[in-house]
């Protein structure tokens, strides 16, 4: 075992076998309407930085709390049970995805969903486990 504990989460792909075509297709139009659905690369690379934001457990966590409504940091670290610390750690991420959005009033802040469409995104993946 690694020293992080990581090593039963990772695949060994060698052992995975998938079947491969035996020769290539010479027409061409079926590559070249499927390269038509691909985004930009720019929009891929946005798209993986939102879904790598949704993949660590304690951050789908807050989203999943922030999705129902406003909530203040001090009170994410009491539901959760973690440190304030290592609640800003996980909040400062989905910041900077531009999930979640955050608002002062007086002493206190309060964060929230930034999109509607994480909320949704949220239902469908509890759906389909």
């Amino acid at each position: 075992m690694s020293t992080h504990g990581k090593k039963d989460k990772f695949i060994n792909l060698e052992k995975t076998e998938v079947e491969m075509c035996q020769e290539h297709d010479n027409d061409n139009t079926h590559i070249e309407k499927a390269m038509g659905y691909l985004p930009i690369d720019e929009e891929i690379l946005g798209t993986s930085n939102y879904f790598a934001a949704l993949s660590e457990p304690n951050r789908l966590k807050i989203l999943y709390i922030l999705k129902n409504g406003e909530y203040c940091p001090c009170e994410l670290s009491e539901i959760l049970g973690c440190t304030k610390s290592a609640l800003s750690h996980q909040l400062r991420i989905l910041k900077d995805k531009n999930l979640i959005k955050n608002r002062k009033d007086g002493k206190f802040i309060y964060y929230s969903i930034k999109d509607s469409k994480i909320s949704k995104i949220l239902e469908y993946i509890k759906i389909k486990n």
